[in-house]
């Protein structure tokens, strides 16, 4: 004889709770940095080796591609200083002039006189149209002197 058995089953039943997960885009922006000095100077200086007449040392620089030099700034100014002082501080045509007695000193480039040393006069201040640069001074003279002279070009990127 056979006794029945009886399977009982109990159903399970498993809960899942979902899981949100929520994720914010990270955005890191670079910028880049400049390192620029305020009024840098944005020119190349070129220092003639030969005594030149005002005239001439314009015309030697135009040959190079450039002007006698005009002075915008007091960093300019300052650096012109130095380098002349290296080069043992002598006289030194720049690119200021003026024409006749009565008119404005200008620069021969055509830029403003925007900044501006003390113009030391020479012994004849009213036949003085030309500057030259001694000692981080500006000195008017006689455009016939002989001098050295110091041409500008804009510095290239």
């Amino acid at each position: 004889t056979t006794t029945p058995t009886t399977t009982t089953t109990i159903p399970t039943t498993t809960t899942t709770t979902p899981t949100t997960t929520t994720t914010t885009p990270t955005t890191t922006t670079t910028t880049p940095t400049t390192t620029t000095k305020p009024n840098e100077i944005s020119k190349k200086f070129i220092f003639g080796t030969a005594y030149l007449y005002w005239q001439d040392a314009e015309k030697a620089c135009q040959a190079m591609g450039a002007r006698l030099a005009s002075i915008h700034s007091l960093e300019e100014n300052n650096y012109l200083r130095g380098e002349v002082h290296k080069r043992g501080d002598w006289p030194f045509w720049i690119g200021g002039h003026k024409d006749g007695d009565i008119h404005p000193w200008k620069w021969i480039d055509g830029t403003q006189m925007s900044y501006t040393d003390p113009i030391k006069d020479g012994a004849d201040p009213i036949r003085h149209h030309c500057l030259y640069y001694y000692r981080g001074e500006w000195r008017d003279a006689l455009c016939w002197r002989k001098l050295l002279y110091i041409c500008s070009i804009p510095k290239s990127n």
